[in-house]
């Protein structure tokens, strides 16, 4: 039988990751729609594609000649799925047995192409991803019980990369994850664009994946997240922001950025990578450019729709750790922050 899904899984390294999630894909419903796991290797040297073949030859493999990243891994792997749906999972997860057929039964009752899972942490106790927002800054943030309601479903500006299922040519169509993203983010800006589009992205709560906290991230080091924080957050606001609300918002990103570096330098960390980002934005402007130039194009809808939907806590203070977000809480970059911002915000939602 053909089958509708397949399953694609990036993975560099990790075996005892990557081990666990497809034992718990071998578990999954009868019922769930037909699929195929795909695995696509980010040139791994812990011996997981020898072990792939001698444990799961069920499972299909994409080997690559480098690591390419989250980003452009799973756009690789959309190009070979040819099914009518894809699904997307962090090789970190695992999965409830009804996690893809809940997922499924959500798209054809809400009739939505894209449709975001409900991350919990490994033991199931709390939910690390019921939705998310993003603030004037383009910073992310994952909602969990303090945020939401995790069990009902929503609309949503973004799906977690980590656990999603959209329509292939959805995907495809849209231009996949950008590809310069690597990682961070490119859930976010993916998600945007849909909606800009006229696609709806849903939350499905009963659709249930486990995960080992930043498993995968923790392996980056600091200085380099740091790096992909700032300069795709940038590239996220300015890709699919319209024209005029960009203009309004551009200064404020970039003299918060330095703000937040000077904030930054008290900690055990390299604080002047935030500012490497916003050089490393400007060093990709001109692809920046053609992927605005792309999305303005195609977009049906406005920023107001965008903002009165999604944009539910605009001002809402960003740190990569508590840590951090307390440094810049009782720093002079929070007052830099509000009174910026605020100038900003009055005139932001303007109708393009």
């Amino acid at each position: 039988m053909e089958s509708t899904v397949i399953i694609c899984v990036p993975h560099h390294a990790g075996w005892h990751h990557l081990q666990t999630l497809l034992l718990s894909l071998r578990a999954l419903v009868p019922e769930s729609p037909s699929y195929r796991t795909l695995i696509v290797d980010n040139d791994s040297q812990d011996g997981s594609r020898e072990m792939l073949a001698g444990q799961f030859p069920e499972v299909d493999v994409l080997s690559l000649d480098a690591n390419y990243g989250f980003a452009h891994a799973l756009n690789l792997a959309a190009v070979q799925a040819h099914t009518e749906w894809i699904a997307f999972l962090n090789n970190d997860m695992r999965a409830h047995p009804r996690w893809l057929v809940d997922a499924m039964e959500c798209a054809e009752r809400n009739r939505v192409d894209c449709v975001a899972s409900r991350i919990l942490i490994w033991d199931g106790t709390r939910t690390q991803f019921a939705g998310g927002e993003i603030n004037l800054l383009g910073k992310g943030f994952e909602w969990s019980e303090e945020d939401c309601d995790v069990e009902a479903e929503r609309d949503l500006l973004f799906a977690c990369g980590g656990a999603m299922l959209i329509r292939r040519d959805l995907f495809v169509d849209a231009g996949g994850f950008d590809r310069e993203y690597e990682l961070i983010y490119e859930d976010v800006d993916l998600g945007w664009r849909l909606n800009l589009y006229g696609h709806k992205v849903r939350y499905a709560p009963q659709s249930r994946v486990y995960h080992r906290q930043h498993a995968s991230l923790a392996q980056v080091e600091y200085r380099r997240k740091a790096v992909f924080y700032e300069r795709n957050s940038l590239a996220t606001m300015y890709k699919n922001l319209g024209a005029g609300n960009w203009a309004v918002l551009m200064p404020a990103l970039f003299r918060l950025a330095v703000h937040r570096t000077e904030a930054l330098m008290c900690l055990p960390c390299d604080g002047y990578s935030h500012l490497c980002g916003v050089q490393a934005f400007f060093d990709h402007l001109p692809k920046w450019r053609e992927k605005r130039r792309a999305v303005q194009a195609r977009r049906r809808i406005s920023d107001e729709e965008i903002f009165k939907r999604f944009f539910v806590n605009p001002m809402r203070l960003w740190g990569y750790t508590p840590k951090h977000t307390e440094v810049l809480r009782i720093s002079p970059y929070e007052r830099f922050r509000q009174e910026i911002l605020s100038i900003a915000d009055c005139g932001f939602r303007i109708e393009d």
